[in-house]
Formats: structure tokens, sequence, C-alpha cells
């Protein structure tokens, strides 16, 4: 059926042509005028973004200490233990929701319940990009690109892969619900950075350590290795780069702090 929709033009002797609107454009709707009716008014869901998209990288220790915290390490232990790995960071095509949802019209009512949901698609109007959410009963939710739920929906078009725009808002509770972009990463096991630093007692009128450079993946097994020392009366020294402090030393323990990391 072809339904009719006439526009006057405030003319004396003018009437202007007519516009024809599929009656399917409404989707059984029991009121028309809550849908945009002009043939400019549908619109296509575009696919949603890639599954993944790469995030960045990031490096990540992994140390035996705690900064500022007082420690002791007895002959053979380690003073600092330092591993550093890579981190490949990604976004992913799903959404978190972490409190229930509901969506409200004279016409519909959708209950979004609090978990993971898939982006179905994407939309964009007036220059603005929206998340569309998987339909519930031939509605579509929208989201912002920070993830808060709008007001208004999208309504499937009977018999075609169209949608049109509610123009009705609807009321939703709570009110600016957010769903949260998921991310995922991977690490990498074998650290690219992997040393430790052990105490070796007093020698000599000297605080000794011994210092321990593996190469990556063999766990400390190769690698290279040098003796340090300081004086016995330090109160703070660089030892591979960490910043720390001297409590006591012995020939049994050492007490100290970790002041500074070495790669701040």
């Amino acid at each position: 059926m072809i339904k009719s929709v006439f526009a006057f033009i405030a003319l004396p002797f003018a009437l202007s042509s007519c516009v024809l609107v599929p009656d399917s454009w409404f989707n059984d709707a029991s009121n028309e005028k809550l849908f945009d009716s002009s043939a400019a008014r549908s619109y296509t869901i575009m696919p949603p973004p890639p599954e993944t998209i790469f995030n960045g990288t990031e490096t990540v220790y992994q140390r035996n200490y705690i900064l500022n915290k007082r420690m002791i390490a007895h002959i053979g232990d380690p003073v600092l233990r330092i591993q550093g790995f890579t981190k490949q960071n990604y976004v992913t095509g799903r959404m978190m929701l972490e409190e229930d949802v509901e969506f409200k019209t004279e016409y519909e009512f959708v209950r979004l319940p609090a978990r993971e949901y898939p982006i179905y698609g994407m939309f964009e109007i007036n220059g603005d990009s929206f998340f569309v959410l998987p339909p519930q009963n031939g509605v579509y939710l929208l989201a912002d690109m920070s993830g808060v739920i709008q007001d208004r929906f999208l309504h499937r078009i009977r018999n075609s892969d169209k949608v049109s725009l509610y123009r009705e808002k609807g009321k939703l509770t709570p009110k600016r619900p957010r769903l949260k972009r998921m991310a995922e990463s991977f690490e990498n096991k074998t650290p690219f950075v992997d040393y430790e630093v052990l105490y070796d007692g007093i020698k000599n009128n000297q605080i000794t350590f011994f210092f321990k450079h593996a190469v990556p993946g063999t766990n400390g097994e190769q690698g290279s290795f040098e003796s340090l020392a300081y004086p016995k009366d330090s109160t703070i020294i660089s030892l591979a780069g960490a910043s720390v402090r001297i409590i006591r030393a012995d020939k049994e323990k050492l007490e100290f702090i970790v002041l500074k990391n070495a790669r701040d």
C-alpha cells in the first residue's frame, strides 16, 4: 500500500507535489507520527568495528620489593629482582553493561540486563557516530562514543534492511546509563629485562653484592655476572640504577629500603 503525504504552499494558485511513502515504513506502529515519514529518513546500520583494534604496547615490570618499605635480605637472597615484559593492548568489539537498564516509550519497552553485549553495528547522523546494540523485538538502542545509552532508538522497517529513527524520546532507568568498551591484553611471557642483585655480606670492610644479568628467556641460567662493593658506612647507594637506603648491614643480613625504581 502507498500512502500520500501532501504539503501545501501558501500561494493563491499553487499546490505542491506529493511525496509517496510506502506503508511498510511505519512498521505497523499504531501512531505513524512517531516515525520519520519521508524516504530521506530511512537509514542503514553500518557494519560494526573490527573485533579487536590494536591500542598500543606498554611495558610491565615485576619487582620483588615495595617502594619505601623496610625489607631484609640474608646472604644469597635477592635485594632486587626485576623482570620487564611487553604487553599488547587491544580494544574489542564488545561492551559491558554493569547495571540493569530499562527503556520505555508509549509503545515500546526494552530491558537490558547487566552483562556483556556485542556491538551490532554503527549509526551516523548529523555528523555524530553511535554504537548500535543488538535488536530487541525490532528495537535498536544506541550508545554514543563514550558509551552513554541514548534516549532515542532505531526501529526496523518491515520487509526492508533499513531502519527509521524514532521521533519520541524514551525514558531511561537509571538516567544516563553507560556501557564500557571492553579491552584485552596479551603479555609476552619472555622478559626482555631480567636481572637480580644478591646480598653478599661484608668483605674487606665493604658492603658487597652479586649482580646477575640474565639472558632473556633463560630464567637466570645464562647471562653476565658482576661483583659490586660499597663503603660499609654508606647510607644511600645506587644499586643497578635503583636508589637504596642502607639501614643496617652485617655478615648475615641487610636491612634496607628501596627509595626509587631503577627505571623511573
